[in-house]
Parts: C-alpha cells; structure tokens; sequence
C-alpha cells in the first residue's frame, strides 16, 4: 500500500473505481497500475466496492418456526438406530478382534499373578538344571552328580548351594484324580516284595510269612532274619535255642523248606541285616569273625574268636549262588540290579540300629574288589520297613550310584553328597524327598515338582510309580507310570506310616493307622 500511495493517491484510486475501465486514470497512473499487481488487486477492490454501494436494496421478509428440542432418551434411541443402521457386521469384525487380542493378553498378565507362588527348592540343593519326568537322571560321562558335588568322599558332604530354580504353576490338567482302593488287611508287618511282586514277605511273631499281591495267606516259618533269593524262593535265618547260631535254609512261597545252607552262622543280635538276597539267585549271608561257616565246634574254641580290631563289630559275610563261596570281610549292604557287584560295609561302629563304616565295591561271585573307598564314611539305618530285614541301600538301574539312608555315592570315584533318603525310577531317575516336597535328581541337580508339596515320604517302583506320602492324615499322592497323578484314598486306613511298592508296581504294603486310630497293616491293588 506505501508504494501505491507514492505514485497513487487513495482519493484518485476511489474516484476512479466509480468509473468502468482505467481510462478515467491518467496515463503514468494507468501504467503503473497495469504493472504492479498489488495495486492493481486494490483498484478492482475498489471497483467491487462502488458497484455495491451503487445498487438498489430493498426489505425482504422471511418465514420462521421453532425447532422442537429432543429429550436425551430419544437422541440416544436415534444414534443407536442410525449407527445400527449404517454399520453393516462385517465391519465390526476389526473391532471384535482387537477386542479379543486385549482379552487375552489381559488374562495372559492376570493369570499367572493369581496363582500360588511355589514352593522353594532348600538352598542347600544345586537346582539350576530341570529334571522332567521319564528323564535319564544322570548322563553316561563323568559329569554326573557326584562329580560335580563340592565335597568328595564324605559322607556329610552337601551338593553345591545356588539360587533356587522357579517351578511352574501346576496346571488344572496336573490336578491330582480322586483314587479310592480296597484294602486287605494283614496279620503282621510287611518287609519285602518279591522280584517278580506276585508275593509278599510279611513278619508275624517271629515266622516270616508268605502272602500273594491280593493279601491271601501261605506258608510261613522261624525266621530271624529273610531275603529273597529269587521270585519263587527265599531264604531264612533260624537260630538254634541251644547253641546260639543260626542256620540257613531256603524256603519256597508255599511255606515248604527246599534246601539248607552247609555250615552254621554266628550272627547273635544284630541290628542290622543279615541276609541280602539279590533277587536272581545269589544270597550274601554276614557273620561276626569269631565263627567259622564250616566249623561244628563251639565258637569258643575256634581259634579266630578275638575281633582282629578290638572294640569294632567285626564282621564278614560269605555268598551263596549254589555254592559257598570263602569268607570276606564286612556287611553286605545291596547288590546291583543286574546281580554282578555287591556293595560291602566295613564296621566301624554300631549303634542305634545305625551301621557306620568305609565302603567296598565287589564284583560276583568272584568276590574281587572293585572299588575301595576308605576315606568315604556312611551311616545306614534299617531299611524303608524298619525292620532288621535289609539296610536302607540301594543302586541306581545302572549301578553307577548307591543310594546309602540319604547319602548319593559314586562307586565310580567315592564322591558323594546328601542328597535325601529315596528312591530309583525305571529310566534311572533318582526321586527324594525334602521338607519342601519332591525333588527329581539330573546331573547332581534337584528339582522341585510341585505336584508333591511339602515335607512327606517318597516310595518308588522300577517302573515309573512313585507314591509320596504324609504321616499326618493327609491323603498320599500317587503318580502311575503312565505321568497321571492321583490323591490316594485307602479303605479303612486314616494314615501311612510306611509304605511298599512292589516291584512291577502293581501292588502297595503298608503300615499305619486307621480311620478308628488303631494300628493297620494293609495290602492295596494299584490296578483297577
């Protein structure tokens, strides 16, 4: 606008909007406002302006009426039914699945917030490798639980401590079922199982009687002691009332005595085992070394009556598979599956029913030494039924590792550790139990499986069962070969104290008390 007002006044640019064309302008005005756009849009202004002015107006009146204010009901009535109307269905499926994207996330987030948080694994327990179940529990090198174990040949030895592994919720298909059995009741205390599990050793007043799986009675004699010898046959220890030794006879599941052993057998009161069957044909009978096997005369007159280290229990065995093999030291504590090695005890002290000394590893029937660990000291006590029937040891399926009453032994080097007492599963699989529940062994590691929470008792088959049990009424928890879990109801039995699983897994003994609070001793089918 300044520079149009230095050659153009704003009076001569109105004066000359009134006219129809420029020519009204003088000519450098004209000129100048043909060449600058600025001025030139001012002067068509101008222009417009004056022919408005210039026109003829007139009053015009216009009809009017009120518009009718709808209540909020009915304006919402009518955006419902113009969105239903111009919404077709198919276009609400984006919105449908986004929907159902945040739903799901939602309870993704939430779920796992409302369940209950699992038990701790002790932190004494090296748990950073999981075990599933149907696992091999230790791997064919020497990487296994006792090589990685910080403190070797030591029976008080502690697997390595680390920060505890979380194990997952169990799911609602992890719920235990409801499993009823019918029981049968028993005259005495169960102790063992055959091989095969088809019948069952049980102590009544000083006989060792014979009962099939279903809890029907056979034959029974004098015993002191008994193992099996294989599935038909077992052996029994009888002491003579006049002379104090005992004698060995073989007996079979119908009661009737089939074979003696040649010699007589010094054993006097122990608290331990004295016979250790291994199931396939071989007998491992222990003696005090004051006693010849073979000889008649009184053990006061046998030349070897003084312990050779005085104050020790001094023992030594010998074995039988058809023959009498001669004697070796110490007390023999379990075979391997297989029947090919032995695991011998050396005595360095008895009491309370609890055997301490070095360890022995055998092969038989020769009797040669495998392995000899004197710097590993174990403590065994009675065996899962706490009678003087059997030591509570027992080898992996491979026979790599010995189970010795809670301590876990490499007979390949004598490294060890606590590992809790237990028991074996068919694929190898070292199963214990804790005061926070189960714990599955892999590679010198443990795992909590929260199926089985708290502190309770686990019992174990060579095919896959395992039953873990509680001495205060709770109901037993029982996981069949097959991965199914179920919480175990027995007819008439109110708790377990101790429990039996027969070998093919078939079949349960135990002991405890009743639904009325009186002892019970009870046989129970696995299969339905």
């Amino acid at each position: 606008m300044r520079r149009l007002t230095d050659h153009v006044s704003s009076d001569r640019l109105g004066e000359a909007a009134r006219h129809a064309s420029l020519d009204y302008l003088r000519d450098v005005e004209r000129r100048h406002v043909e060449a600058c756009e600025r001025c030139r849009r001012l002067y068509g202004g101008y222009r417009l302006t004056d022919r408005l002015l210039a026109a003829q107006w007139r009053e015009v009146k216009l009809p009017a009426a009120a518009l009718e204010r709808p209540t909020r009901r009915a304006t919402l009535a009518g955006l419902w039914a113009g969105f239903a109307a111009g919404f077709e269905a198919r276009r609400l499926a984006p919105f449908a699945a986004i929907a159902a994207v945040v739903l799901l996330v939602g309870t993704a987030v939430a779920v796992p917030r409302l369940l209950p948080a699992p038990a701790a694994v002790p932190s004494s327990l090296d748990t950073t490798r999981s075990v599933a179940p149907g696992t091999q529990a230790w791997p064919s090198s020497t990487s296994g639980p006792a090589a990685s174990a910080t403190t070797q040949a030591s029976g008080s030895g502690k697997a390595p401590s680390s920060q505890p592994e979380p194990t997952p919720a169990v799911s609602a298909a992890e719920s235990p079922q409801q499993l009823v059995l019918d029981t049968t009741r028993l005259g005495g205390d169960p102790v063992a199982w055959s091989p095969d599990g088809s019948h069952l050793l049980v102590l009544v007043s000083g006989k060792a009687q014979v009962r099939d799986a279903r809890g029907a009675a056979g034959g029974s004699v004098y015993a002191d002691a008994a193992a099996w010898f294989n599935s038909s046959t077992f052996a029994v220890a009888t002491r003579s009332p006049t002379r104090g030794l005992e004698t060995i006879r073989l007996v079979d599941t119908g009661g009737r005595v089939v074979g003696t052993l040649p010699g007589i057998y010094g054993m006097g009161a122990t608290p331990f085992a004295t016979l250790v069957g291994s199931g396939s044909g071989q007998l491992a009978i222990a003696s005090r070394v004051e006693v010849d096997p073979l000889s008649p005369s009184d053990p006061s007159a046998s030349p070897s009556a003084t312990s050779t280290e005085p104050g020790t229990p001094g023992w030594h065995f010998v074995l039988w598979n058809g023959k009498l093999s001669a004697g070796h030291d110490g007390v023999p504590v379990a075979f391997t599956r297989d029947g090919r090695k032995l695991a011998v005890l050396h005595p360095g002290s008895v009491a309370g029913g609890n055997v301490t000394g070095w360890l022995e590893i055998l092969a038989t029937p020769s009797l040669k030494t495998v392995a000899a660990f004197n710097g590993l000291t174990l403590r065994l006590g009675p065996g899962a039924m706490g009678s003087a029937y059997g030591l509570d040891a027992s080898f992996s399926p491979d026979g790599r590792y010995l189970l010795a009453s809670g301590t876990l032994v490499d007979v390949t080097n004598g490294s060890s550790f606590v590992a809790g007492k237990g028991g074996w599963l068919g694929d190898g699989t070292l199963v214990t139990a804790s005061d926070d529940g189960l714990l599955r062994w892999g590679a010198g590691h443990a795992t909590l499986d929260s199926r089985f929470p708290g502190a309770g008792t686990v019992e174990a088959s060579r095919h896959g069962e395992l039953i873990y049990f509680y001495g205060d009424g709770k109901p037993a928890l029982y996981l069949n070969g097959s991965g199914t879990l179920y919480a175990l109801t027995l007819d008439g039995v109110g708790s377990i104290e101790r429990l039996l699983i027969a070998p093919d897994g078939r079949t349960i003994a135990l002991d405890g008390r009743a639904t009325d609070g009186s002892s019970i001793a009870a046989v129970a089918s696995l299969t339905r």
